[in-house]
């Protein structure tokens, strides 16, 4: 069972005047109960209260959320809280309250737009006829890291859909790939048949291991499937000119591919430790971070892992309609020596110990990965998780402009996964949406 999490202690504030373009929210949430003017409440299928609050702050820092489910009783869920996705002014959340065999239960909350007027709301998704998915386990009917949501409006009122993309389901009679999205209007859930546009990328295709979902948005409503190792699956979620009342084509974009690197010390990481990709002001942009190796031996400090010699991270981009490898355009390749530390943000870096600090900066022997790419207005911000050894507790978050090569922050964070760079936050813009208000938020 997962019980009570004592969330960060509170830090600055967030003023009345202060509007929060994105934010950076820890995926994990805090079981206390803690309300400000964030809160949302919704009931569990056993009638039980369920709430969630946001406590903001501005990035590099991170954000983080809480929830409680108590009708007077401590809080204790079968599975960890977590924050599966967000969109616009909406986010998913997975709220497991009882039994381990049950259904996984996600809720959407829905944060106020201007013309509201109304508080923050929590809406449970209701579960699907038994015969809509055709595979599914026991306890859930599809993985955290394959569903996404997409905002749509239909006879003048705004709506969303919940679409997740099976590419392997094991029903012979059936579409090994199927959509499956779920409409807040008639809140059911549907299948309809993926059919790829290229066979040529059919392997690809049902090999394909979703890391995350991305939303591209236009009319059609494209969303993207995204394998960190190959490429991604686009789909018209709302239908697009080829498309049937029950199927939807879908279309393969390889990741671009600069071939290995030539230095022999310069290796590319786990995918999901070092890679990224976003959909941002009509783009879709794709980050690397490579590492350099410092050969010979390691200081006993490090953990057997590496020494690291610098890094450096590689942009490329392209738009949904520029299918295909050739699409892509290497937007920078900026190398870690190149980037400007400004005297006040080398003061927030850790400091080194002695048997590994030399003639190069601090920022070079930083282990860095986790990039995220800012979704503001000034998308040339990556955001890195940087650790003096990637196997150890403490972690520092640095944004860096891509662009002017400037550090532009640094922060402290602790990651609840301690011994590695994994996925742990997200970029949202519901922040924008949430504030301005006086909120405490996490150091």
């Amino acid at each position: 069972m997962f019980k009570k999490k004592q969330p960060p202690a509170p830090g600055l504030q967030l003023g009345d005047a202060c509007t929060l373009e994105e934010a950076l929210v820890d995926t994990s949430a805090y079981i206390v109960d803690e309300q400000n003017h964030t809160t949302a409440y919704s009931l569990t299928s056993d009638g039980r209260k369920v709430q969630v609050s946001f406590f903001l702050a501005q990035p590099p820092r991170v954000s983080h959320f809480c929830v409680s489910c108590t009708n007077g009783a401590p809080t204790e869920f079968s599975k960890e809280p977590k924050l599966v996705a967000t969109e616009g002014n909406l986010a998913l959340f997975l709220v497991k309250h009882g039994s381990y065999r049950a259904k996984h239960e996600y809720y959407v909350y829905r944060a106020p737009v201007a013309a509201d007027g109304v508080p923050p709301m929590l809406d449970k998704v209701s579960h699907p006829e038994p015969d809509v998915f055709l595979h599914h386990v026991s306890s859930y009917y599809f993985h955290d890291d394959e569903v996404g949501f997409l905002r749509y409006r239909r006879g003048g009122s705004d709506a969303y859909k919940i679409a997740t993309l099976r590419t392997h389901d094991l029903n012979r009679r059936e579409s090994r790939c199927n959509l499956y999205t779920y409409d807040s209007l008639t809140r059911t859930w549907e299948r309809k048949a993926a059919v790829l546009a290229d066979q040529q990328y059919e392997n690809r295709v049902l090999g394909h291991h979703c890391y995350m979902v991305i939303n591209i948005g236009g009319d059609a409503g494209t969303m993207g499937w995204v394998d960190l190792e190959h490429g991604i699956i686009l789909c018209d979620v709302l239908g697009g000119e080829e498309d049937t009342p029950t199927s939807r084509l879908i279309r393969y974009v390889p990741l671009p591919d600069e071939g290995p690197p030539e230095d022999e010390n310069v290796t590319r990481g786990p995918s999901r430790r070092y890679r990224s990709v976003a959909a941002v002001h009509g783009r879709i942009e794709y980050v690397e971070v490579q590492i350099h190796v410092r050969p010979g031996r390691r200081p006993r400090r490090l953990h057997g892992t590496y020494f690291s010699a610098g890094w450096t991270v590689v942009r490329w981009s392209t738009t949904a309609a520029a299918v295909g490898s050739s699409g892509w355009q290497m937007d920078c390749k900026l190398s870690s020596s190149d980037i400007t530390v400004p005297a006040d943000m080398a003061a927030l870096l850790p400091t080194l110990p002695k048997d590994i600090d030399d003639d190069v900066t601090t920022l070079e022997r930083l282990h860095v990965g986790h990039p995220t790419i800012s979704l503001g207005e000034d998308s040339d911000i990556v955001y890195f998780m940087a650790k003096i050894d990637e196997l150890e507790k403490d972690a520092w978050v640095i944004a860096v402009n891509t662009k002017t090569k400037l550090l532009l922050g640094v922060t402290e964070f602790t990651p609840r996964c301690i011994y590695s760079m994994e996925f742990t936050y997200m970029p949202t813009t519901i922040s924008k949406y949430l504030t301005p208000a006086l909120t405490k938020v996490g150091m």
